[in-house]
């Protein structure tokens, strides 16, 4: 028998010659995920079955009675010699993420698409349970979860999820292969590292605590079986260790949350000073720099005959990107100069002021 503790993580073949049901202790990763099977007569066959933690690879065209199918996990289930048909009974845990088991149902892959084989039984909760198939398998293969409704599993396959850094910005972008009443994503990220000094303060989380914040959200698709892609950036980004995840919400309020993807904003290597942006501008503009070692930094503005009209910035840095807000409320149009200054380094941007 096996257990969380105690299971085979890889395939396993069983030879019978009784119509008793028996099970497969089989499981991957933390993950065990035990396979039932009844023979429909005592002749000798041998089934071999294995459990895998991922989405299945097949496709996504689903046959009468299904609304949708796992995209979390996957059961292979063959009958190597013999010729017993049998009922197959799939289980599943808390992370399977399922919502209502009366809507369960048996999902089998016939070659073209993914056929509904019914719920004859159910056991257990939505963190813990079995399925069984309502007729004899005959045929077998790849098996999977499935719903009669929307409520099993998630509401989005979600089939990517990455994030890379560009300089000031962290661009994160995901895919969906089917939506089911899909409201939206909200963006949370956690950082680890980071100076309280630089751009975006007010999530600088200095031990680590792995406190999630959101900062954004992006509008879902509701009902689709179109493959779907999205994206978000977060600007001037500090330099740091930075996780994001994304919490995917339902139009009824459920939501589960993706998988992490991690990203370090690395010190600049370069002393450089941005266009401002936007520009031209009313009344203030945004400037960007990125200093490659800590050292004292002043950032001034000048007027068209060089006059010095402005100080945003003028005290020792670390190394990092930073934001400053030039605000030309009080000035007349016309066009300024920003001028990055640090240890005997200038650069200069023109700024255009239109009111």
């Amino acid at each position: 028998a096996g257990s969380d503790s105690g299971f085979v993580s890889g395939p396993m073949a069983k030879t019978t010659l009784s119509t008793s049901a028996f099970t497969f202790p089989i499981g991957k990763g933390s993950q065990y995920m035990p396979i039932s099977v009844t023979p429909s007569n005592t002749s000798s066959t041998t089934f071999k079955a294995e459990y895998f933690n991922v989405k299945q690879s097949l496709g996504n065209t689903i046959g009468t009675g299904l609304s949708r199918i796992s995209a979390l996990e996957y059961f292979d289930v063959t009958r190597t010699s013999g010729t017993a048909n049998a009922y197959v009974t799939l289980s599943w845990n808390a992370a399977s993420q399922i919502g209502t088991i009366a809507d369960l149902r048996v999902g089998h892959w016939t070659g073209t698409l993914w056929e509904d084989l019914g719920n004859s039984a159910t056991t257990g909760t939505a963190t813990s349970g079995t399925v069984k198939t309502t007729t004899w398998v005959s045929s077998f293969g790849q098996f999977v979860l499935g719903s009669s409704t929307g409520t099993n599993p998630l509401p989005v396959e979600l089939t990517s999820f990455t994030a890379i850094t560009k300089g000031f910005a962290v661009n994160l972008s995901w895919a969906t292969a089917t939506e089911t009443n899909n409201y939206g994503f909200e963006i949370e990220r956690t950082t680890t590292i980071g100076h309280p000094e630089q751009a975006n303060a007010p999530i600088y989380d200095p031990v680590g605590k792995g406190n999630w914040t959101k900062i954004g959200f992006v509008e879902g698709n509701g009902t689709t079986n179109a493959p779907k892609s999205y994206s978000y950036t977060e600007k001037n980004i500090s330099t740091g260790k930075y996780s994001y995840r994304l919490k995917l919400i339902d139009r009824d309020g459920k939501f589960e949350y993706s998988q992490q993807v991690e990203v370090t904003v690395s010190a600049p290597k370069i002393f450089a000073l941005e266009q401002n942006y936007p520009n031209p501008f009313n009344p203030s503009t945004t400037i960007n720099y990125q200093l490659p070692v800590a050292k004292h930094v002043s950032l001034k503005i000048y007027d068209a005959i060089g006059r010095e009209v402005a100080t945003l910035v003028n005290e020792v840095k670390d190394a990092g990107y930073y934001s400053a807000q030039f605000d030309g409320a009080r000035f007349s149009s016309g066009i300024y100069f920003a001028r990055l200054s640090s240890s005997g380094k200038t650069q200069m941007r023109k700024l255009l002021l239109l009111k």
